[in-house]
C-alpha cells in the first residue's frame, strides 16, 4: 500500500471543512480540547485516506509521533464518545460532499475485500446470537404471565418487598412440586 502525501488543497479543504463544523482553527497553538478534537479529526481522516504520518504530520508543522498519538486518542475514544463520533461525521461528511470524493476511492481493494469478509463474519455471528436469543425466549414463554403480574405491580413493589415475593412463590412452586411427586 502506498501511502500519499498530503497536497495544499487537500489540507485547506479538510481544515476549512473542520473550520465550518467545529468552529475551530485546527492550526492555532492551542491545547484547548476543542482544538485537539479538530487535530485529531483531521489525523483520522487523512490516515483514512492512506496518507503516511510524516505526511499529515508536515502538513500542520507537527511531529509523526504527535500525529500517531492524536490519532491512537481518537481511536480509543471515538467508539465510546458519541460527540466525538457525531464530530467525526459531519467533518468527513462536508469534506467529501465540497469535493466531490468518496472515501472508498482511497482504499485498497483488497481492504475492501477484507472489511467485507469482517461484516459477513460478524453478520452470520449475529444471526447465531439472535437465533440463541429466539430459543432461550422461547424457553421462558411460558413464565411471561408472571412477569406481567409482576410488571403491573412494579411501581409498589421495593427491594425488600420483592425479596417477600421471591420467597412466597419459591415456597408455593416447592409445594407444588413436592404435590406432583
Amino acid at each position: 500500500m502506498k501511502l500519499r502525501e498530503v497536497n495544499k488543497k487537500t489540507k485547506e479543504a479538510l481544515i476549512e471543512s473542520i473550520e465550518k463544523i467545529l468552529d475551530v482553527d485546527i492550526t492555532e497553538k492551542s491545547r484547548k480540547a476543542e482544538v485537539i478534537t479538530g487535530r485529531m479529526i483531521y489525523y483520522a481522516l487523512l490516515r483514512d485516506m492512506n496518507y503516511s504520518w510524516t505526511s499529515i504530520a508536515r502538513s500542520v508543522n507537527k511531529n509523526h509521533a504527535t500525529v500517531i498519538n492524536g490519532y491512537r486518542v481518537f481511536e480509543d475514544l471515538v467508539s465510546y464518545d458519541q460527540d466525538l463520533q457525531e464530530s467525526f461525521e459531519m467533518v468527513k461528511a462536508d469534506y467529501y460532499d465540497r469535493n466531490n470524493e468518496h472515501p472508498f476511492q482511497f482504499v485498497s481493494r483488497m481492504r475492501l475485500v477484507g472489511d467485507a469478509i469482517d461484516l459477513e463474519k460478524q453478520n452470520k455471528k449475529l444471526t447465531l446470537d439472535i437465533n440463541e436469543l429466539m430459543l432461550e425466549r422461547s424457553r421462558y414463554e411460558k413464565y411471561f404471565p408472571i412477569l406481567d403480574v409482576l410488571r403491573v405491580h412494579d411501581n409498589i413493589l421495593d427491594k425488600q418487598t420483592l425479596e417477600e415475593v421471591g420467597k412466597k412463590l419459591n415456597h408455593t412452586l416447592n409445594g407444588l412440586y413436592n404435590k406432583r411427586h
